[in-house]
């Protein structure tokens, strides 16, 4: 009879390592946790629900996309502005850091993050209908009758 020389149904201990550490697929195992270490950072330090920040993330590049397109139709286009998308992007996620945290830290600042999240989530949408309507696939209709009556409000008041 033959002897079982299998470590809990392993041929080796390198074989068991390789099957908890998923060395085999490496690539994979490497591009899913550093998806987790950063989703872990965001609902620690930036905001308590990940896939808001990435909702924020995706709608300033999809307003990147639209004014992308829009400047390509128009014939404008110029790739030195496109570094704008990292900054504006930058920018967002520490403005979403401080308020997060001087609202953990301070009972005083609990309506912060929501207020700053509500202004950039508002910043690319509107953007983004506005590229829409200048590419004529939506009407222009609301928001620029509401544009031109704070703009001549504000003509107004500075008079």
């Amino acid at each position: 009879m033959k002897e079982n020389k299998l470590i809990l149904g392993f041929e080796s201990s390198q074989e068991l390592l390789s099957s908890i550490l998923g060395l085999k697929n490496s690539l994979v195992n490497l591009t899913l946790a550093a998806c987790t270490a950063v989703t872990s950072f965001i609902t620690q330090y930036i905001w308590d629900d990940a896939s808001a920040v990435y909702f924020l993330l995706f709608l300033i590049m999809i307003d990147t996309g639209t004014g992308v397109w829009k400047s390509i139709r128009s014939r404008t286009f110029s790739s030195s502005k496109l570094p704008r998308v990292l900054v504006i992007s930058i920018i967002y996620v520490l403005m979403l850091a401080i308020s997060w945290n001087a609202a953990k830290h301070s009972d005083l600042f609990i309506w912060l993050p929501g207020m700053v999240y509500g202004g950039l989530i508002g910043t690319p949408l509107v953007s983004i209908y506005e590229n829409f309507a200048e590419l004529g696939y939506v009407p222009k209709g609301l928001i620029y009758d509401i544009k031109d009556k704070i703009k001549s409000y504000f003509k107004k008041k500075h008079k």
